[in-house]
């Protein structure tokens, strides 16, 4: 992936620098040599909510951010083992969803996002072993509201904590502290004015490929998770009568059909937990976890955030700085191809969108929003950089 400075140090281009990959290093501009910028949260796209991992039921097709970011680095790095791992999931996705059509036909359907099914394994509020008996766990219902939301489906970002932001490493320079000099561009805007289009970077989060300890994502670092066998309402179906209260079904010694351990409720408390929450099963209680660094996974190199899916983030930001330091011509050519990027990682979006169709059109107006903002920087720049030319001449 330095390939670009190899070839640019054997030209033998006057004063040309390699220091860790770059050309041209300078203090990065954009975090002032820190490493470190606030931004969107990754994980919520800086919504500071996220959907309940309990009762929200996402398509296999969607891929985590962390699962994104892996793609991201083998595409480059290992593009054979990548596509593979695309056609596994591809592959897997769709026997999801064919079990899923299967299931369904039976009447064994996903209750509505903001519920769980009923732990006591009932089949649409009836009892499977008593004789489709009436389930007092759910009161015949099959779901429950979930404990870990209320109900509400969303919940505050985990990472984030609800704040839409974190500290995380400089898109620029990916937490190095130095990026290329952005004055020292010329007028070919072909190349990625951040990674010289090696499309990943050496990480500035990590040294090594260490495990380092983050909070808990699965627990939101409390430690504490709802009880899978009561979901959280601190009774458990009584085992004898299956949750029935009814006997029916019991072929045991018995005096009558009413159940004598659970005195007819269906109910009892439950023992696995202590309130409804139980330790986390990800940390064990401990609130954190040990993981790779979340920016490159342990690979030791991250995407370039300024030109990886099509981005013109790259080009934009530095055809800003061009035309702020009296470069217009450099400007324009550098704003040109970042809009032209910008049209195709629209069209990318919008292709891989999973949302329904009102979130589709929010999606594009504030997609066309975002280009037309570009495109009157772009007229501006165009506009000074002819009138500089005209007092020159």
């Amino acid at each position: 992936y330095q390939e670009p400075v190899k070839k640019a140090a054997e030209e033998g281009t006057p004063d040309v620098r390699i220091t860790k990959g770059l050309i041209h290093p300078v203090e990065c501009w954009t975090c002032q040599g820190e490493g470190r910028v606030k931004s969107d949260c990754e994980y919520c796209a800086g919504s500071g909510q996220e959907n309940c991992s309990s009762c929200t039921h996402l398509s296999f097709f969607d891929l985590p951010p962390a699962m994104k970011r892996m793609l991201a680095i083998q595409l480059v790095i290992a593009p054979k083992q990548a596509e593979q791992l695309r056609e596994a999931r591809v592959k897997l996705a769709e026997q999801v969803e064919k079990s899923t059509q299967q299931l369904a036909q039976v009447g064994w359907v996903n209750p509505p996002d903001g519920f769980v099914r009923c732990p006591n394994g009932c089949l649409g509020g009836k009892s499977l072993i008593a004789h489709g008996s009436e389930c007092k766990v759910c009161k015949g219902k099959g779901e429950l509201k979930c404990m870990l939301c209320k109900g509400k489906i969303r919940r505050d970002c985990a990472v984030c904590k609800g704040k839409r932001q974190v500290l995380s490493p400089c898109s620029e320079c990916s937490g190095g502290g130095k990026g290329n000099d952005p004055l020292a561009r010329t007028n070919d805007a072909n190349s990625c004015p951040w990674c010289n289009d090696a499309r990943i970077r050496n990480c500035g989060s990590c040294d090594a490929e260490v495990a380092q300890e983050y909070k808990c994502k699965m627990c939101a670092g409390s430690g504490k998770q709802v009880c899978v066998t009561c979901a959280g309402y601190k009774k458990d179906g009584c085992r004898k009568c299956s949750g029935t209260g009814d006997l029916s079904g019991y072929y045991g010694n018995k005096t009558s059909n009413r159940c004598d351990q659970c005195s007819g409720k269906g109910v009892q408390k439950c023992n696995s937990c202590s309130g409804g929450k139980i330790a986390c099963t990800m940390c064990k209680g401990s609130k954190k976890q040990k993981g790779n660094c979340r920016a490159c996974l342990g690979k030791l190199v991250a995407p370039c955030e300024g030109c990886w899916y099509s981005s013109g983030l790259a080009w934009t930001v530095t055809a800003d700085r061009l035309f702020a330091a009296g470069k217009g011509e450099e400007a324009v050519q550098h704003m040109d191809v970042g809009i032209g990027r910008a049209y195709l990682a629209r069209a990318e979006q919008l292709n891989h969108f999973g949302g329904d169709p009102a979130e589709l059109k929010t999606l594009k107006r504030e997609l066309d929003k975002e280009i037309k903002a570009l495109e009157r920087r772009f007229e501006d720049m165009k506009k000074s950089a002819k009138s500089d030319q005209a007092d020159q001449n």
